[in-house]
């Protein structure tokens, strides 16, 4: 499956790029968030609910841990769906959902 088919979206403070969120592939009504640096709790909700409000109805979000961030190429900057490459492997599987890689 690709990345492109779960509903990516970048999470945005500011101007820059600082995490996405993607359906998890193993369970649809839910999402899987991913920050690239690490990221306090309350700091991914509040990301998650200026830019995402519509998923409130829509499904439910698996934050990242707060003390991790993923690396990612190319950079955020750069990056788009299609080319996103992340280092290390994407672990859902304390909540249930997915563990994979994004590459």
């Amino acid at each position: 499956m690709k990345l492109t088919e779960l509903d990516p979206r970048w999470l945005i403070e500011g101007d820059q790029r600082v995490g996405f969120l993607f359906r998890s592939p193993s369970d649809q009504l839910w999402y899987q968030c991913c920050m690239f640096a690490p990221t306090p709790r309350a700091k991914q909700i509040k990301l998650l609910s200026l830019a995402l409000e519509d998923l409130q109805a829509r499904g439910r979000v698996q934050l990242s841990r707060p003390d991790f961030g993923w690396a990612c190429r190319p950079d955020p900057a750069l990056a788009d769906f299609a080319s996103l490459t992340l280092h290390p492997s994407v672990d859902g599987s304390a909540g249930g959902l997915w563990h994979g890689w994004i590459r």
